[in-house]
């Protein structure tokens, strides 16, 4: 898992075209949500959105990844959630994200 660990940093520590974006979706992740209310834990789920963002820069991010990541920091570490969402819009959801909806 140590090379997987490498390029997940590599994928949040660069510059995002939708931080933007993902900015202002963090405030609406589960607002009442208790974990949620600590400036850590959102910046724990900004890295893995943006992560995510470079990863897979034809889709980017889209509203309501924030959802699915953040219900999976609430039950796994940051590096897990991160490669989980991976699965969920690459594989479980291919046809769902497209560009068309960023």
């Amino acid at each position: 898992m140590q090379s997987s660990s490498i390029e997940y940093k590599e994928l949040y520590a660069r510059q995002s075209r939708w931080s933007r974006e993902i900015g202002k979706d963090l405030q609406r992740t589960f607002p009442s949500h208790p974990y949620y209310k600590q400036a850590e834990n959102l910046e724990t789920l900004r890295r893995v959105l943006v992560a995510y963002s470079n990863r897979n820069p034809a889709i980017g991010y889209c509203q309501s990844m924030n959802f699915i990541a953040g219900m999976l920091l609430l039950f796994m570490p940051e590096e897990r959630a991160f490669w989980v969402l991976t699965t969920v819009v690459e594989d479980c959801m291919q046809e769902y994200y497209t560009e068309s909806m960023t």
